[in-house]
């Protein structure tokens, strides 16, 4: 990715300084940050690690999530949770959980309590054209799916997908639409437990 993001436009601009390391750990300067911007990864960071150290280097400086990767209402909705209702539990041991209230949806929000939120928008993106396998292959790139983590069940994960997909596919292509929200605000001093 580091690789990529260099040969991109601009990627090679001074004022870049690339880093492969956890936003925990990484060299951040003292003084100049003027906008932080996180995608999903931030639902995975430690919060109590990494928002002390942002509010510290960086108090004035806005924080913003963009978020948003999956298809928004396909008409494969309720074959893909019972799909994922069956899949997750596999791959993790942990019961699968979605919705408004879900521990996933609360586990997903947790980086709020850490922000004066200012914005929360939500933006529908223009409609996708994917293939199956790429869809499938998509899929690998979520911490839960990745080829590591299915191990010896990755064929049989991506068949039952694949059989899931091929009848709302229309001359092999998947269309449907993402869902993208952003969360802009301030970071706090400490944790509000009531936000979320």
């Amino acid at each position: 990715m580091l690789a990529a993001a260099r040969r991109a436009p601009g990627g090679g601009a001074a004022n870049i300084a690339w880093q492969l390391a956890r936003a925990e750990d990484a060299e951040l300067p003292a003084t100049g940050i003027s906008l932080i911007v996180a995608a999903a990864s931030v639902h995975w960071m430690q919060h109590d690690v990494l928002f002390p150290r942002l509010a510290s280097l960086a108090q004035e400086a806005p924080f913003a999530v963009v978020d948003g990767d999956t298809a928004h209402e396909p008409t494969w909705e309720s074959d893909w949770q019972r799909f994922l209702g069956d899949w997750v539990p596999r791959i993790t041991g942990a019961p699968y959980s979605s919705g408004s209230g879900s521990r996933f949806e609360a586990r997903m929000n947790a980086y709020r309590r850490w922000l004066h939120v200012e914005a929360d928008e939500h933006f529908l993106g223009p409609e996708i054209e994917q293939s199956v396998d790429e869809f499938i292959e998509c899929q690998h790139s979520r911490a839960t799916f990745t080829a590591q983590q299915l191990g010896a069940l990755a064929a049989r994960f991506d068949d039952e997908l694949r059989e899931l997909l091929a009848p709302h596919a229309q001359d092999g292509l998947l269309r449907y639409r993402v869902r993208s929200t952003l969360v802009y605000g301030r970071i706090a001093p400490a944790p509000n437990p009531d936000r979320r």
